[in-house]
């Protein structure tokens, strides 16, 4: 709480060890809940790759709306109880862009779509 997140132009969340973010006891629970809604609030761009939609899925951004499948992620138990339940509609493409209700959420299925990630975030960014 009280961070200062106006002068940021987009969160991104990576990695395979999420758990910290992404489970309710985790110890960045609750800055990423506050930075996920700041950032949602102002409709700036928000991006996870990999094991990040976890992240996104914990926190309710991704319901009912379309995200990338996590390359291999759902194969990991740990991760199921990310993934289940959160009305995600998920898509098997590299990258997928969804701007529901003018608010971008970036979601790439992994590292080997970095570059495609990249140019969308960006894109995102600048508007356009």
């Amino acid at each position: 709480d009280g961070m200062k997140l106006d002068k940021y132009s987009v969160v991104i969340f990576s990695g395979y060890n999420v758990r910290e973010y992404a489970a309710p006891t985790g110890s960045g629970w609750r800055a990423a809940h506050y930075v996920i809604g700041e950032m949602h609030k102002a409709g700036k761009p928000i991006g996870s790759i990999c094991a990040g939609q976890a992240v996104l899925a914990a926190h309710g951004l991704l319901q009912n709306r379309r995200a990338a499948i996590p390359t291999r992620v759902f194969e990991h138990a740990q991760f199921q109880t990310y993934f289940s339940d959160t009305g995600v509609r998920w898509q098997k493409l590299p990258v997928v862009v969804d701007e529901t209700n003018g608010k971008p959420v970036i979601t790439a299925a992994g590292a080997a779509h970095a570059e495609l990630f990249a140019k969308a975030l960006l894109r995102a960014i600048d508007g356009k």
